[in-house]
């Protein structure tokens, strides 16, 4: 997504400042009224990212800022639209002349961890991809992470955005007094990404990697079949009895389900604990339970026999609203020609709201029935006036196949005389989308006629008496038919290019272009599925090993050595976050760990401590060791760590010399002991 907003020619278009890079993506996006900015965006100035202490000591004056795409395009008409929501999140530092990004790729179904450094008024911008063993050391989830309510490391928190505020009354267009909308609605979508990967595995492995399975194909079909009438149910109920559904995506996905994750299929979590800085005696200081490197258990487990549907409800996320109300437009405006109908028809008790001088407004309760036994239930407001009814909230709308609409409305149309009654056709709609109600198998509500008896109210519109009767016809009509039919054309293309239900990523702006496409309709030019012509991809570089040839003794090279299988994917690159005190040859990787010694000992003593007892986060991490198949008490008493622990005491001082133990550095504290490595310089030319 990063690439595609921000390549131009086969290279990175980074507008500067930072607010010019937010309009860039604003470009995107909706705007709920003129001035109005849709996306997200929060200070934090003492957070836990790599970047957290880059700012020392002016954490107010260059607080972070973190900017999240929460919405879709509303027109695509104009241009090609790209669907970034859930998709995007940038983190900047001002003072260090970084931005983190976190960018969903759609081909690979996963998040890319990227880095732009040199970001800065004199520098030269410089794209790379981060390596993901650093990255995925605190986002475990491999996915955007975010503190838990009530986020108060942000600006969300009074006392932070007060701090903020002496500074200056907004930082690159975020307002330094903020309230929690933007952490609530960051938070939200962060939970949302954090599923993607679960979705997309269901949606590949669930219904079988075979592309060539006729049951693979209809397993996804059946999926892909329930997400439309999901989706365009507004979010009602779905057809469980459908064939492709109740023959294909049940067993298909229930048997692969049972064989893969028999113990259930674990969700990971992007939550870490909420933290209040300005309520600890050091605000920059991170504790162990609060670190992100910490590792946490699994947000939760779904299983086969109570979570089945979350592939529906989920992946139908992927489709953009916008396709969808061109589909739902279409259905109608085709179904009115071709579909065929149901009426339900019933009787409707009518009360008047208030006196008769005043009694326009009417309460109308209706049981309708249609065949087989089905029954529609209606309860609504109908306001009168000069002869018209006015569009109102309907406060029930259910039926027996279990649809029940709680946000839909009415609008109304002109009184009309109906023999000895009166008569008033209705068009029901979706209340914040205008689409039409459909039932769980897609037919649409296609209108609903009301009669009552002629009065002397209103021009005679209404009987004198408070409370009447009458009747109702609630009209369906299956245009949702034409959809089964294309997507039954779709099943029979496996080895076309354009095969949607095959083990590859689930993609909502390919699939709905299949789908118009054979439905006759011109499909939505979405961007951008070509990327040839996209950035070239520069992975964060790293130095090779350092030179243990030289004249160094035996017992150094098996620590460096050590260091280097345990530390090396974090701590041996360019940058200086997290201290790269492995980056360079076998001189400069002594004189840096001698520098980090304090630091090093420090960490590595935290292994020798109850999980309750420590001040800090233990290196290597938890994940590390998982990584080379280590267990934690495995590690604890391992000649390895006691030999890390020996090489690093014997750096902090000559032969002879006395030096801090780890009883004496942890009396200290963390905090106060030196700096591992200084920040980084820039060269002339930016780098």
């Amino acid at each position: 997504s990063f690439d595609i907003v921000f390549g131009n020619n086969g290279a990175y278009d980074l507008p500067f400042p930072f607010t010019r890079l937010i309009e860039r993506i604003e470009q995107q996006l909706p705007w709920k009224r003129s001035g109005y900015s849709t996306l997200k965006k929060v200070l934090i100035p003492l957070g836990r990212s790599l970047q957290r202490n880059t700012a020392a000591p002016e954490f107010f004056k260059y607080p972070r800022v973190i900017v999240a795409v929460d919405t879709e395009p509303v027109n695509t008409t104009l241009g090609r639209p790209i669907l970034l929501r859930d998709r995007l999140f940038l983190g900047y530092q001002e003072k260090s002349e970084v931005i983190e990004v976190i960018s969903y790729n759609e081909s690979a179904a996963r998040f890319e961890f990227q880095v732009v450094t040199n970001y800065g008024p004199e520098g030269k911008p410089q794209v790379h991809y981060a390596s993901r063993a650093i990255c995925t050391s605190c986002h475990q989830n491999a996915a955007p992470i975010f503190p838990k309510a009530a986020w108060d490391e942000t600006n969300g928190n009074r006392g932070v955005a007060a701090r903020l505020l002496k500074e200056q009354s907004a930082f690159h267009s975020v307002a330094a007094n903020s309230t929690g909308v933007a952490p609530a609605a960051i938070d939200n979508a962060t939970d949302r990404a954090n599923l993607f990967s679960v979705h997309q595995l269901l949606w590949r492995a669930g219904c079988g990697g075979n592309q060539s399975s006729i049951a693979s194909r209809r397993c996804r079909a059946g999926a892909f079949t329930a997400m439309l009438q999901h989706r365009l149910g507004a979010y009602s109920k779905f057809d469980r009895q459908a064939p492709l559904y109740k023959k294909y995506f049940v067993p298909v996905l229930s048997k692969n389900w049972r064989k893969q994750w028999p113990h259930g299929l674990y969700v990971p979590n992007p939550n870490i604990p909420n933290r209040e800085p300005l309520l600890t005696p050091t605000p920059a200081a991170v504790p162990p339970e609060l670190d992100p490197l910490s590792t946490r258990a699994p947000l939760e487990t779904w299983s086969v026999d109570d979570d089945l549907d979350r592939i529906i409800i989920g992946l139908s996320e992927f489709i953009p609203a916008a396709d969808l109300k061109r589909l739902d437009t279409f259905l109608f405006d085709n179904g009115l020609k071709n579909a065929a109908q149901e009426h339900f028809q019933g009787p409707c008790e009518f009360t008047r709201r208030g006196a008769l001088a005043a009694g326009s407004l009417v309460n109308v309760k209706c049981r309708m029935s249609g065949s087989a036994g089905n029954v529609a239930e209606l309860v609504a407001d109908v306001l009168i006036e000069s002869g018209k009814v006015v569009s109102r909230t309907i406060s029930l709308l259910e039926t027996t196949d279990g649809t029940r609409f709680t946000t839909a409305v009415h609008t109304g149309g002109q009184v009309k005389a109906d023999g000895v009654q009166w008569a008033v056709d209705l068009q029901l709609s979706q209340q914040r989308s205008g689409q039409h109600l459909r039932l769980a198998d897609g037919s649409a509500l296609q209108g609903l006629r009301i009669r009552w008896p002629k009065g002397t109210d209103e021009g005679g519109l209404l009987p004198s008496q408070p409370q009447f009767f009458g009747t109702a016809t609630l009209t369906v009509m299956n245009d949702f038919q034409v959809v089964g039919s294309a997507i039954a054309s779709m099943i029979a293309q496996p080895d076309s290019p354009s095969a949607m239900f095959t083990n590859k990523p689930f993609r909502g702006t390919k699939v709905m272009q299949a789908l118009f496409s054979q439905l006759g309709l011109t499909p939505t030019d979405w961007c951008c599925d070509d990327l040839t012509n996209m950035p070239p991809v520069n992975v964060a570089a790293s130095s090779a090993p350092a030179d243990l040839n030289l004249q160094v003794s035996l017992k150094e090279k098996v620590a460096v050595r050590i260091f280097y299988r345990y530390c090396a994917t974090c701590h041996r690159t360019p940058n200086g976050s997290p201290p790269n005190f492995l980056y360079g040859d076998a001189t400069q990787v002594r004189a840096k760990l001698t520098q980090c010694a304090p630091r090093i000992l420090f960490r590595l003593h935290m292994w020798r401590l109850s999980a309750d007892a420590r001040p800090k986060s233990p290196m290597p991490p938890t994940s590390v060791l998982r990584s080379a198949r280590l267990s934690e008490e495995g590690w604890r008493t391992s000649n390895e760590l006691a030999h890390l622990k020996q090489y690093i005491t014997e750096l902090m001082g000559p032969s002879g010399e006395s030096t801090p133990g780890p009883e004496e550095l942890m009396a200290t504290g963390y905090e106060n002991t030196p700096a591992c490595l200084p920040e980084p310089t820039k060269t002339a030319d930016g780098n």
